[in-house]
C-alpha cells in the first residue's frame, strides 16, 4: 500500500508544477499481508488467533471470525500482489462484523494530504453484495474517521486508490464491512518494490553539473519538470524530485542542490588611484587559500603603484579568480579664495576653473564657477581623472538695513502713533528733518526715513490717515415669546461687525433671553451697541399621562388658565376643556399675552375580555369538570382563589370567574349541580383540549362510566359543518379533519346515547374549546 503527501509549494511561479508534488512514501507496516506465520488457508479465526499469525496487523470487530487466504485455496481468485490476503464477512444480518487496523509508520499527520491504494473483490456465493470501508483512526479498537466507502467486483480483483486529508494525527489504517449487512469481501495491500535514492542534499560547482539517478528495474519514471527518463542533469539550484512506479506500487524521493553562485573572486573594476592613496584588495571566501600575483597567500593585499594585480582562490572545492588593473596620476588643486564680508543684496562670483577638471560644488552644481548670494560656507570638489582636490570659503553678509515702518494705517481721531526705525549703531533721518530713531504722529500724512550703518543703508515710507468713529444702533430693550426670534442690524453704513455670538454679518438673530451686542469697526475705529431681550412668560398646560380606559368610559380633558387665554383642541373646538372617550391623540394649543403652548395625552380604549363559562352542567359524586375561561391575553381570579385559565370542579357549588385585561373587566358564573337521577350513569364532557402532546387534555371525548349501546358523537364547526363523528363510546377525537389539524377556537359537539338497560335514548350538546 503506498501512502504520498503533497508538498508546500516554494514560490508562486511553480504554482502549476509542485501542486500535486508528492512527499516520500510512507510505510504501512505488514501493508503486504505476506508478513505471516499462516501456511494454509486460515478460516473463522478468533480475533487473538488471527492476530498470533499477521503482526502489526489487529483484528477487533465484532465478527470474531477472521480469515487468512492462500491464493488457490477455497474461494476467491489469486491476488497479484502476493501468496495471501485477508477476508472479512458480516455473516448474519444485523451482526457486528469482522474489522482489522493496521499500523501506520510513520502515523498520518493532520491537515496534510495522502494518497492510499489497494486491491478488493467480493464472494457473493454466500453473502450478497456490499460495501467495503476504509478508515483513519487514533484509538486502537476503534474505526475512526471513513475515507473511502466501495463495492467490491463479483470474483475478480480491482485496484482500487483514494485521496485524503487527515482530520487528525492517525496512527492506524482501519478496514471493515459497512454495518450491519451481510457481506463477504477481501482486501489485500500491494507489496511495493520499488526502492532508490537521490542521494544527501549537495552543493555544487559554477559550471558543474550534478547527474540525479532514479534507475530501478522495470519502472517508469516522473520527474519535477515532467520529464520521464530514469536520470536528469541538474546545472541549477531547486528541489528536485523524483518519482518511481512499478505496477501498482511508486516511490518518490526529493533532493536540495546548490550552485555555489554566491562565492566569487571578485577583485572590482580597473581603477585609478591619486598619489598617495592606496587600495585594499580583499577577496575573502569561506576556509579559502589564495595566491597573489605578487606570491604572497593573505586573504588581502594593499597596493599604491601602478600595475595590473590578480588572485587565484580555493574554497569548497571549487577554483575562482579575478584581475584588476591600477592607475596611479597627481592630483588637481582647488582655490577659491578667503574669507570675506559682503552687504547685503551683493553678488560674488567663487571660479575654480583649470583645465581638463570637472567640479562638483556643495549644492550640486557641476559649472567652474558659481555666484554667492546669502552668508554660508561654500565648497568645490575639483576632479582631474580620478583624482580630486576641496577647498571652501566662508561668505557673511552685513544686512541691508531692510527698514519697515508697517503699512499704510487709518488710525481713530484723537489717537496717535509711534513710528520706530532703530538700528542699535545706525544713524537716522525723517522727512521732517528730526534725526531721532522714532517719530510720534497724529495728523494725516506720508512719513519717511533714512537709515545708515557702515556700509549699508536703508529707507521707508508709511502714509497715516485720522476718521471720525462709526455709531452702531441695535435697538431698545424688548421682550418676545420665548419660541419667537428677532433680527438685530448693526445699522452702521461702511463698517464690518463682530456679534455677542461671534458671527459677522450685517445682522444677527436674537433668542430670549440674554444681552446682544454689535461691535461696529470702520477700520481705525470701533464702537459697541446692546440690547436686552427678554420672554414673554408661556401658558403652562398639563393635560396628563397618556392613558387607557375600557369601552364605553370618558376621560375630562382640562387646560383652563388662570389668566385670559383662548383654547383650540385638535377637533378645533375652543372650550378649555374636552370630554374624550375614543382612542387617540388628544391635544390643545393655548394662547395668553401673544404667546402659545400645547400639549398632547394619548388614550388608548381596551375592549373587555370575553369570558364564558358556559351552561349550568351536572356533577356527580367521585367525578371532576374542567372550568375553562376562554379570554385570550387576560388575567383570572376565580371565587376558589385560583388564577389559572381554567380550574378542575369536583363538587356542586356555583363558581365565579374575573377576567381582566387591560383597563376593562369582565365576570361570569356557572352552577355545578348534583342529580340521583342522572348521576347512576352521569354524561360528562370536557369543554377545552390542548393537542400539545404533554399527555394532559391532548383529545376529547364525553364520557360515561357505564356501557353504552346507542353512541352517535358529532362535532361541528363554526359553520355547522360535520368535521369529526363515530359511533365508538371509547373513540377520542384528537382535533384534526380529513388528516388536518384544526385551528384554535370553538367547536359544538352533539351525541345522541342510550345507557345500557336503559329504554330511552338521550340527547346532549355542548362545546370544547381547542388550543394548540
Amino acid at each position: 500500500m503506498n501512502i504520498f503527501q503533497e508538498l508546500p509549494l516554494r514560490s508562486a511561479a511553480a504554482l502549476l508544477l509542485l501542486a500535486a508534488m508528492p512527499l516520500r512514501a510512507q510505510t504501512i507496516v505488514n501493508g503486504d499481508c505476506e508478513i505471516n506465520t499462516a501456511g494454509t488457508c486460515q478460516y473463522n479465526l478468533a480475533n487473538a488467533f488471527f492476530n498470533g499469525f499477521m503482526p502489526n496487523v489487529t483484528a477487533y470487530g465484532g465478527g470474531n471470525e477472521m480469515d487468512i487466504q492462500q491464493n488457490g485455496c477455497n474461494y476467491g481468485s489469486p491476488t497479484p500482489s502476493g501468496q495471501y490476503f485477508i477476508s472479512l464477512a458480516n455473516s448474519v444480518f444485523g451482526s457486528p462484523g469482522d474489522e482489522i487496523a493496521l499500523d501506520v509508520v510513520p502515523p498520518f499527520v493532520a491537515g496534510s494530504t495522502y494518497t492510499i491504494s489497494w486491491l478488493e473483490q467480493a464472494n457473493t456465493q454466500f453473502r450478497p453484495l456490499d460495501t467495503l470501508e476504509i478508515g483513519v483512526s487514533d484509538v486502537l479498537g476503534s474505526f475512526g474517521v471513513r475515507i473511502s466507502a466501495t463495492q467490491p467486483p463479483d470474483g475478480v480483483w480491482i485496484a482500487r486508490s483514494a485521496t485524503f486529508t487527515a482530520p487528525f494525527n492517525a496512527p492506524y489504517l482501519t478496514v471493515r464491512n459497512l454495518a450491519p449487512f451481510e457481506a463477504w469481501n477481501f482486501i489485500d495491500f500491494p507489496a511495493c518494490a520499488v526502492n532508490f535514492d537521490l542521494g544527501n542534499d549537495t552543493t555544487i560547482c559554477v559550471g558543474q553539473a550534478l547527474v540525479l539517478d532514479a534507475t530501478t528495474g522495470g519502472g517508469t519514471y516522473l520527474w519535477q519538470d515532467g520529464s520521464t527518463n530514469a536520470t536528469f542533469n541538474v546545472t541549477a539550484s531547486g528541489t528536485y524530485w523524483a518519482q518511481v512506479s512499478n505496477g501498482n506500487c511508486s516511490f518518490t524521493d526529493t533532493i536540495d542542490v546548490t550552485v555555489a553562485t554566491t562565492l566569487s573572486a571578485n577583485l572590482g573594476n580597473d581603477t585609478t588611484l591619486c598619489t598617495g592613496q592606496s587600495l585594499l584588495l580583499s577577496t575573502a571566501l569561506p576556509g579559502g587559500t589564495y595566491l597573489w600575483s605578487d606570491g604572497t597567500t593573505n586573504a588581502t593585499l594593499n597596493v599604491n603603484a601602478t600595475g595590473t594585480y590578480w588572485v587565484s582562490a580555493q574554497a569548497g572545492g571549487c577554483t575562482y579568480a579575478d584581475t584588476i588593473d591600477v592607475n596611479v596620476v597627481a592630483p588637481p588643486v582647488a582655490d577659491i579664495g578667503n574669507d570675506t564680508t559682503l552687504c547685503t543684496g551683493s553678488v560674488l562670483v567663487l571660479d575654480a576653473t583649470q583645465a581638463g577638471a570637472t567640479y562638483l560644488w556643495q549644492n550640486g552644481s557641476t559649472a567652474a564657477t558659481f555666484n554667492v548670494i546669502v552668508a554660508g560656507t561654500y565648497w568645490v570638489t575639483i576632479t582631474a581623472g580620478t583624482c580630486s582636490d576641496v577647498d571652501s570659503i566662508t561668505v557673511a553678509y552685513q544686512a541691508s538695513l531692510i527698514i519697515d515702518l508697517g503699512n499704510d494705517s487709518t488710525l481713530c481721531n484723537g489717537s496717535s502713533i509711534t513710528l520706530d526705525a532703530t538700528l542699535a549703531g545706525a544713524t537716522y533721518l525723517w522727512n521732517d528733518g528730526t534725526t531721532n530713531s522714532t517719530l510720534v504722529v497724529n495728523s494725516t500724512g506720508t512719513y519717511g526715513v533714512d537709515v545708515t550703518l557702515s556700509v549699508c543703508n536703508g529707507s521707508d515710507a508709511i502714509t497715516i490717515d485720522f476718521i471720525a468713529p462709526p455709531a452702531p444702533y441695535v435697538g431698545a430693550d424688548t421682550a418676545i415669546c420665548p419660541y419667537d426670534s428677532l433680527v438685530l442690524f448693526a445699522n452702521a453704513p461702511g463698517c464690518t461687525f463682530v456679534w455677542s455670538d461671534g458671527s459677522t454679518g450685517p445682522s444677527l438673530t436674537a433668542y430670549p433671553a440674554g444681552t446682544n451686542w454689535v461691535e461696529a469697526d470702520n477700520g481705525a475705529c470701533v464702537e459697541r451697541d446692546s440690547m436686552f431681550l427678554s420672554s414673554v412668560p408661556l401658558p403652562v398646560i398639563d393635560l396628563g399621562p397618556d392613558t387607557s380606559v375600557c369601552e364605553g368610559e370618558v376621560v375630562v380633558l382640562d387646560a383652563t388658565q388662570p389668566n385670559t387665554a383662548t383654547y383650540l383642541w385638535q377637533d378645533n373646538s375652543t372650550a378649555p376643556f374636552l370630554v374624550a372617550g375614543q382612542a387617540g391623540a388628544y391635544s390643545v394649543e393655548v394662547s395668553a399675552l401673544g404667546c402659545s403652548s400645547t400639549d398632547t395625552m394619548q388614550l388608548d380604549v381596551g375592549l373587555p375580555p370575553d369570558v364564558d363559562l358556559g351552561n349550568d352542567t351536572l356533577i356527580c359524586p367521585g367525578y371532576q369538570v374542567l372550568l375553562f375561561a376562554d379570554a385570550p391575553g387576560a388575567s383570572f381570579l376565580w371565587s376558589t382563589g385560583e388564577t389559572s385559565a381554567a380550574i378542575a370542579a369536583q363538587r356542586p357549588d356555583t363558581f365565579v370567574v374575573v377576567a381582566t385585561l387591560g383597563p376593562c373587566v369582565r365576570s361570569d358564573t356557572l352552577v355545578l349541580f348534583f342529580n340521583e337521577i342522572d348521576c347512576d350513569c352521569p354524561l360528562y364532557a370536557p369543554n377545552a383540549m390542548t393537542s400539545d402532546g404533554d399527555g394532559i387534555n391532548d383529545s376529547f371525548a364525553p364520557y360515561m362510566p357505564c356501557p353504552a349501546e346507542e353512541w352517535d358523537l358529532l362535532i361541528f364547526n363554526r359553520w355547522g359543518e360535520v368535521i369529526y363523528k363515530t359511533s365508538d363510546q371509547f373513540e377520542q377525537w384528537q382535533g384534526g379533519t380529513l388528516g388536518k389539524v384544526v385551528p384554535d377556537g370553538v367547536y359544538v359537539w352533539q351525541l345522541n346515547y342510550r345507557p345500557l338497560h336503559s329504554s330511552q335514548s338521550r340527547l346532549k350538546r355542548g362545546h370544547v374549546t381547542v388550543l394548540h
